[in-house]
Order: C-alpha cells, then sequence, then structure tokens
C-alpha cells in the first residue's frame, strides 16, 4: 500500500477494516479490555487500531529528505562476462564457501563452540552447530506455542481478537533472542572497528616515511662535513691557483 502525503490511503484502509468489524452494545460490565461485549459477539479491530490504542506516542510516521543523492548503476543484464565474473559468486566459489563453512562448523563442534584464533571467523555459523540448532529450534517452538495459546484463549472467550496481546506474547520470547543478537552484534562491532584500525595503522605505515636511526643521522652528518671540507679546500685550491696566474 502506498502511503501518500495527506494519509488517505491509510484512512480509507481502516474505514474499511471497520466496517467490515463486527459491533456490538458495549454492557456496564468492565474488563481488562477498553470495553466489554455480548457473549455472543466478536469485534475484530484492525492492527493499526490496535497499536494507537496500546502505543498512542509509537504512531508511525513516514518523512522525506528535502535533498536526495542519486547513484546511477547498470542492470544486471547489461553486464560483460569479465564483470559479471567479478562481482557474483561462482558456483565453483559457492561450493568452496560452504566447505569451509562445514570444516568450521565441525572444528566449533570439537573445540565447544570456541575458536580462538583469529584466523577463523565463526559469525552467522553458530545455528548450525548441534546446540545452536536445538536452541534456535527451541525458540521457534516455545514462541509457536506461545501465540497459537493466546489465540485459542481469546477464541474461546467472548469479547475482542485482541492482536496486540498476541504480539505481546510473542516479543516476550522473542526479546530474549534479540538481547542475544544485540550482544552478539556489538561484540562484532568492535572485532570488526579493531581490525579498521588496525588496517588504518599499517596503512599509514607504509604511507608514512621510516624515521632514520641515531647511527644514520650521525653518519649523514659525518658526510655533510666531509662534504663541507673538501668544498672549502678545492675553494682555497682555485684561488692559490688563481693568484698565481
Amino acid at each position: 500500500m502506498c502511503v501518500s502525503k495527506n494519509n488517505v490511503q491509510e484512512r480509507s484502509f481502516v474505514a474499511a477494516v471497520s466496517k467490515m468489524s463486527v459491533h456490538a452494545k458495549p454492557s456496564t460490565h468492565k474488563s481488562n479490555v477498553s470495553a466489554s461485549f455480548s457473549p455472543t459477539s466478536i469485534v475484530h479491530k484492525s492492527l493499526l487500531e490496535w497499536e494507537a490504542e496500546i502505543y498512542p506516542s509509537a504512531r508511525k510516521r513516514v518523512s522525506f529528505a528535502p535533498s536526495c543523492t542519486f547513484h546511477c548503476t547498470i542492470a544486471r543484464s547489461d553486464y560483460k562476462e569479465e564483470e559479471t565474473a567479478v562481482v557474483w559468486y561462482s558456483q565453483q566459489e559457492l561450493n568452496q564457501i560452504q566447505t569451509k563453512a562445514a570444516k568450521l562448523v565441525e572444528l566449533l563442534e570439537k573445540s565447544n563452540g570456541y575458536l580462538g584464533h583469529k584466523r577463523y571467523c565463526t559469525r552467522g555459523l553458530e545455528g548450525h552447530t548441534r546446540a545452536g540448532y536445538k536452541n534456535k529450534m527451541m525458540n521457534r517452538g516455545i514462541a509457536s506455542m506461545v501465540v497459537l495459546d493466546e489465540q485459542d484463549r481469546q477464541l474461546s472467550e467472548p469479547g475482542v481478537i485482541n492482536y496486540g496481546i498476541i504480539a505481546v506474547a510473542y516479543q516476550q520470547v522473542s526479546s530474549r533472542c534479540q538481547l542475544c543478537a544485540s550482544v552478539v552484534g556489538e561484540s562484532d562491532s568492535k572485532a570488526a572497528a579493531a581490525l579498521y584500525c588496525e588496517a588504518d595503522f599499517e596503512m599509514l605505515q607504509t604511507l608514512r616515511p621510516s624515521r632514520p636511526s641515531r647511527k644514520e643521522d650521525t653518519e649523514k652528518e659525518m658526510r655533510c662535513t666531509e662534504n663541507k671540507h673538501a668544498e672549502n679546500w678545492m675553494s682555497t685550491q682555485r684561488t692559490e691557483v688563481l693568484t698565481r696566474l
């Protein structure tokens, strides 16, 4: 769905959903939801309405920068064979990457999930080990079970189908996975920054002229002194020859 400046599409979508919703006369009894409904009615609200009620300050907005920068590139069909070979992986290269990844997973299994050598990069391979795969599938199963249980509970009880509560139930499980991913990402960020700093330092060392040692400085000074003495001696001899003439 396209988003226009005056949000016409969004309002029309909400209006259409509200017309499709089944509204019932609210009773005087109060419950956890905003309004209680008759036992025989189920009211479906749009996800936009639930987000507006649960997160009033988190209303999503779309904004555009006043200035844009465009970068032109050629289409993939216009690539030459040598350009395609440089830009895209070949099947042989993909097979080599998969073989290397399988060997790294095997090393991870043998080393109990830790490889301290800088030569090996295990980023993204944690979920392919036995323990990582088991943990990943367990988290998926728990998340699915929580969502399905919440759906069954709402369908078995009269009232409102609350998509926001279903999302919160899922987030209670996924937030732990998100926290673990954030910790791994922070560690990877520090490692990448250290590598960039090391590469920049090595590049500066290659560009910067090396400082001569003290011995080299002394030898250079001695050569300069000898050259000055030689120039003075040649100047004296030249002067004597000219006076004789």
